[in-house]
Protein backbone atom coordinates (compact mmCIF):
# COMPACT_ATOMS: atom_id res chain seq x y z
CA UNK A 1 0.00 0.00 0.00
CA UNK A 2 1.47 3.24 -1.52
CA UNK A 3 -0.08 6.90 0.82
CA UNK A 4 0.22 8.91 -1.96
CA UNK A 5 -2.32 11.69 -3.71
CA UNK A 6 -4.31 8.90 -4.70
CA UNK A 7 -4.80 7.52 -0.68
CA UNK A 8 -5.78 11.08 0.15
CA UNK A 9 -8.50 11.09 -2.71
CA UNK A 10 -9.51 7.50 -1.77
CA UNK A 11 -9.69 8.59 2.11
CA UNK A 12 -11.62 11.76 1.04
CA UNK A 13 -14.23 9.70 -1.01
CA UNK A 14 -15.28 7.09 1.48
CA UNK A 15 -15.40 10.01 4.06
CA UNK A 16 -17.53 12.37 2.12
CA UNK A 17 -19.75 9.38 0.74
CA UNK A 18 -20.41 7.56 4.19
CA UNK A 19 -21.46 11.29 5.79
CA UNK A 20 -23.50 11.99 3.02
CA UNK A 21 -24.97 8.29 3.08
CA UNK A 22 -25.82 8.02 6.25
CA UNK A 23 -27.31 11.26 6.33
CA UNK A 24 -29.90 10.45 3.12
CA UNK A 25 -30.44 7.23 5.23
CA UNK A 26 -30.99 8.18 8.78
CA UNK A 27 -30.69 11.97 9.71
CA UNK A 28 -32.51 13.28 6.80
CA UNK A 29 -35.88 11.88 7.22
CA UNK A 30 -35.64 12.80 10.53
CA UNK A 31 -34.94 16.65 9.97
CA UNK A 32 -37.87 16.44 7.20
CA UNK A 33 -40.36 14.93 10.29
CA UNK A 34 -39.60 17.50 12.03
CA UNK A 35 -40.15 20.51 9.33
CA UNK A 36 -36.03 21.36 9.20
CA UNK A 37 -35.16 21.92 5.35
CA UNK A 38 -31.49 23.34 5.90
CA UNK A 39 -29.03 20.27 6.04
CA UNK A 40 -26.08 20.54 8.28
CA UNK A 41 -22.80 22.33 7.19
CA UNK A 42 -20.57 19.03 7.38
CA UNK A 43 -23.57 16.94 5.07
CA UNK A 44 -24.15 20.13 2.28
CA UNK A 45 -20.10 20.10 1.98
CA UNK A 46 -19.95 16.49 1.68
CA UNK A 47 -22.30 16.34 -1.20
CA UNK A 48 -21.08 18.78 -2.83
CA UNK A 49 -17.10 17.85 -3.06
CA UNK A 50 -18.14 13.77 -3.30
CA UNK A 51 -18.96 13.96 -7.00
CA UNK A 52 -15.85 15.89 -7.57
CA UNK A 53 -13.60 13.66 -5.88
CA UNK A 54 -15.33 10.73 -7.29
CA UNK A 55 -14.37 12.14 -10.88
CA UNK A 56 -10.52 12.96 -10.36
CA UNK A 57 -10.05 9.84 -8.93
CA UNK A 58 -11.51 7.89 -11.36
CA UNK A 59 -9.37 9.90 -14.14
CA UNK A 60 -6.30 9.78 -12.32
CA UNK A 61 -6.54 5.99 -11.26
CA UNK A 62 -7.91 4.42 -15.03
CA UNK A 63 -7.43 7.01 -17.77
CA UNK A 64 -4.31 10.39 -17.01
CA UNK A 65 -2.13 11.46 -14.63
CA UNK A 66 0.50 14.04 -14.34
CA UNK A 67 3.97 13.07 -13.30
CA UNK A 68 7.10 15.51 -13.19
CA UNK A 69 10.51 14.44 -13.96
CA UNK A 70 12.14 14.50 -10.91
CA UNK A 71 15.91 13.65 -13.02
CA UNK A 72 17.82 13.84 -16.17
CA UNK A 73 18.55 10.80 -16.81
CA UNK A 74 16.29 10.85 -19.71
CA UNK A 75 17.78 13.41 -21.23
CA UNK A 76 17.66 14.71 -24.42
CA UNK A 77 14.70 13.05 -25.12
CA UNK A 78 12.48 14.39 -21.27
CA UNK A 79 13.97 17.31 -19.63
CA UNK A 80 14.41 17.32 -15.46
CA UNK A 81 11.29 19.41 -13.92
CA UNK A 82 9.52 18.17 -17.09
CA UNK A 83 5.60 17.09 -16.92
CA UNK A 84 3.97 14.05 -18.88
CA UNK A 85 0.60 12.99 -18.63
CA UNK A 86 0.73 8.77 -18.38
CA UNK A 87 -2.12 6.43 -20.51
CA UNK A 88 -3.07 4.39 -16.72
CA UNK A 89 -5.10 2.21 -18.83
CA UNK A 90 -2.42 1.14 -21.24
CA UNK A 91 -1.08 -1.51 -19.43
CA UNK A 92 -4.21 -2.88 -17.74
CA UNK A 93 -6.34 -1.28 -14.95
CA UNK A 94 -5.66 -1.12 -11.34
CA UNK A 95 -7.24 -0.27 -8.10
CA UNK A 96 -5.60 2.68 -6.62
CA UNK A 97 -3.71 2.50 -3.24
CA UNK A 98 -3.37 -1.23 -3.16
CA UNK A 99 -2.07 -1.40 -6.86
CA UNK A 100 -3.98 -4.57 -7.39
CA UNK A 101 -4.69 -5.40 -11.08
CA UNK A 102 -8.35 -5.85 -12.08
CA UNK A 103 -7.79 -6.22 -15.70
CA UNK A 104 -4.92 -6.86 -18.20
CA UNK A 105 -4.88 -5.26 -21.37
CA UNK A 106 -1.63 -4.98 -23.13
CA UNK A 107 2.04 -5.73 -22.22
CA UNK A 108 5.34 -3.26 -21.55
CA UNK A 109 7.03 -3.22 -25.05
CA UNK A 110 10.85 -1.97 -25.63
CA UNK A 111 11.24 1.63 -26.37
CA UNK A 112 7.80 2.80 -24.04
CA UNK A 113 8.90 5.19 -21.20
CA UNK A 114 7.38 3.65 -18.40
CA UNK A 115 6.36 4.86 -15.04
CA UNK A 116 7.39 2.94 -12.07
CA UNK A 117 7.89 2.25 -8.56
CA UNK A 118 11.09 1.41 -7.24
CA UNK A 119 11.02 -1.93 -6.06
CA UNK A 120 12.58 -1.54 -2.32
CA UNK A 121 10.89 1.67 -1.55
CA UNK A 122 6.64 1.86 -3.63
CA UNK A 123 6.55 5.34 -3.05
CA UNK A 124 9.34 6.72 -5.16
CA UNK A 125 8.29 6.33 -8.75
CA UNK A 126 10.90 6.26 -11.67
CA UNK A 127 10.23 7.29 -14.79
CA UNK A 128 12.55 5.46 -17.36
CA UNK A 129 12.60 3.85 -20.97
CA UNK A 130 12.27 0.05 -20.89
CA UNK A 131 15.35 -1.43 -23.01
CA UNK A 132 14.99 -5.16 -22.14
CA UNK A 133 12.33 -7.42 -21.14
CA UNK A 134 11.52 -10.73 -19.09
CA UNK A 135 14.84 -12.68 -20.12
CA UNK A 136 16.31 -10.87 -21.91
CA UNK A 137 20.54 -9.84 -21.54
CA UNK A 138 21.46 -6.68 -21.38
CA UNK A 139 25.06 -5.24 -21.79
CA UNK A 140 26.75 -2.23 -21.81
CA UNK A 141 30.17 -1.60 -23.44
CA UNK A 142 30.92 1.90 -22.64
CA UNK A 143 27.98 3.98 -24.23
CA UNK A 144 26.38 1.41 -26.36
CA UNK A 145 23.30 -0.70 -25.24
CA UNK A 146 23.05 -4.50 -26.50
CA UNK A 147 20.31 -6.48 -26.27
CA UNK A 148 20.73 -10.07 -26.35
CA UNK A 149 24.25 -8.98 -28.37
CA UNK A 150 22.39 -6.42 -30.89
CA UNK A 151 22.87 -2.74 -30.47
CA UNK A 152 19.52 -1.28 -29.31
CA UNK A 153 17.11 -0.63 -31.75
CA UNK A 154 14.55 1.26 -29.14
CA UNK A 155 12.28 4.15 -30.67
CA UNK A 156 13.60 7.74 -28.96
CA UNK A 157 10.42 9.42 -29.25
CA UNK A 158 7.56 7.22 -27.66
CA UNK A 159 5.94 9.89 -26.42
CA UNK A 160 4.44 12.65 -27.73
CA UNK A 161 5.92 16.62 -26.86
CA UNK A 162 4.13 19.37 -26.72
CA UNK A 163 5.80 22.15 -28.05
CA UNK A 164 7.50 24.58 -26.15
CA UNK A 165 6.65 28.30 -25.12
CA UNK A 166 9.93 28.69 -22.80
CA UNK A 167 13.71 28.61 -23.19
CA UNK A 168 15.38 25.45 -21.51
CA UNK A 169 18.38 25.82 -19.63
CA UNK A 170 21.98 24.03 -20.79
CA UNK A 171 22.26 21.19 -19.12
CA UNK A 172 25.09 19.10 -19.29
CA UNK A 173 23.65 15.22 -20.62
CA UNK A 174 25.05 12.50 -22.39
CA UNK A 175 26.90 11.01 -19.68
CA UNK A 176 27.47 6.82 -20.76
CA UNK A 177 26.04 4.37 -18.64
CA UNK A 178 29.24 2.73 -17.77
CA UNK A 179 32.74 3.88 -17.51
CA UNK A 180 34.87 3.45 -21.24
CA UNK A 181 36.42 0.79 -21.32
CA UNK A 182 34.37 -1.11 -19.31
CA UNK A 183 31.56 -3.42 -19.67
CA UNK A 184 28.77 -4.54 -17.41
CA UNK A 185 26.11 -6.89 -18.52
CA UNK A 186 22.70 -8.48 -16.71
CA UNK A 187 19.92 -10.39 -17.08
CA UNK A 188 16.53 -8.89 -17.09
CA UNK A 189 13.45 -10.77 -14.56
CA UNK A 190 10.07 -10.27 -14.69
CA UNK A 191 9.31 -8.07 -11.17
CA UNK A 192 6.14 -7.63 -9.88
CA UNK A 193 3.75 -6.15 -12.20
CA UNK A 194 2.10 -3.93 -9.75
CA UNK A 195 4.42 -1.58 -10.06
CA UNK A 196 4.25 -0.70 -13.68
CA UNK A 197 1.86 2.50 -13.42
CA UNK A 198 1.57 3.62 -17.11
CA UNK A 199 3.18 4.66 -20.71
CA UNK A 200 4.56 8.21 -21.19
CA UNK A 201 1.75 9.83 -23.22
CA UNK A 202 2.57 13.78 -23.76
CA UNK A 203 5.51 15.32 -21.87
CA UNK A 204 5.56 19.57 -21.81
CA UNK A 205 7.39 21.93 -20.22
CA UNK A 206 7.63 22.87 -16.57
Amino acid sequence: MVFDFAFVLVLLAAVTGIVWGVDSWLFAPRRKARGVSKDPVLVDYSRSFFPVIVIVLLLRSFLYEPFRIPSDSMMPTLIQGDFIFVNKWRYGLRLPVVNTRILEIQSPARGDVVVFRKPADPSVVFIKRLVGLPGDTIRVAGSQVLVNGTPSQSSPASCIRAPRTSSIRSRRWGRSASATGRTRSCSTRRGPAWRVNGRCLLATTS
